[in-house]
């Protein structure tokens, strides 16, 4: 299993960012594979958006590359047209502001 953690967190207490380290270390432990750099936020200094855009600004071009699809878009389609590829093996889910689905 591909995996990548970006655990959210605040300094000013005990277990900062815990879970999310807790994750990150049992994946690896279980056998996963790393695709992208862990990242971390501190909520402490109210930067954490600003932790996550810095973190998250080449981590679609990672996965992409980690599944060797550097455009996934164009060349999965073209692929799954003419049936050399089976489709993307991704799925995404986005939710807007008041929690619906996009």
């Amino acid at each position: 299993m591909g995996f990548t953690v970006f655990a959210l967190g605040d300094t000013s207490y005990n277990l900062y960012n815990t879970v999310g380290l807790f994750f990150d270390k049992a994946f690896e432990e279980l056998g996963g594979t790393r695709i992208y750099e862990k990242g971390e936020a501190d909520h402490c200094n109210y930067k954490s958006e600003d932790h996550f855009d810095a973190w998250k600004e080449n981590l679609w071009h990672q996965i992409c590359d980690h599944y060797m699809m550097m455009n996934p878009k164009k060349e999965i389609k073209k692929k799954a047209a003419k049936g050399q590829v089976a489709e993307l093996p991704l799925k995404m889910t986005y939710l807007d502001g008041n929690d619906n689905v996009n």
